[in-house]
């Protein structure tokens, strides 16, 4: 999967991606080389693609890639997980039970 970047063209392989999140007309692609990229690759076409790819919505506006959910999750009232150690990310209510259901499958996967 390619995505186009503005003003150039990049390809950014998905390994790379930690997280994507909708900012009204444009993406932002967050990588694990610490550079963001943007694109105007709708959302939801993106999302559509990638959560074939091991990516999985959190909230309205981001995506993540589940190899890089950190090991601290908070399942309080806060609800944000940590993604790549260092950022992290609000959870909206309705998605935490799929994530919840994602993340104990991958700790016990491993």
């Amino acid at each position: 999967f390619m995505l186009i970047t503005i003003p150039e063209k990049h390809i950014i392989r998905l390994k790379d991606i930690t997280h994507i999140q909708n900012e009204s007309n444009f993406i932002v692609i967050y990588t694990t080389q610490d550079k963001n990229y943007t694109s105007e690759e709708a959302f939801n076409t993106v999302e559509k693609v990638l959560e074939e790819k091991g990516f999985i919505k959190v909230n309205r506006n981001t995506l993540i890639n589940i190899s890089y959910i950190g090991n601290s999750i908070n399942l309080g009232h806060k609800r944000s997980l940590n993604i790549f150690g260092i950022t992290y990310i609000n959870v909206s209510r309705r998605r935490m039970q799929i994530l919840k259901d994602v993340y104990i499958r991958g700790i016990l996967g491993k």
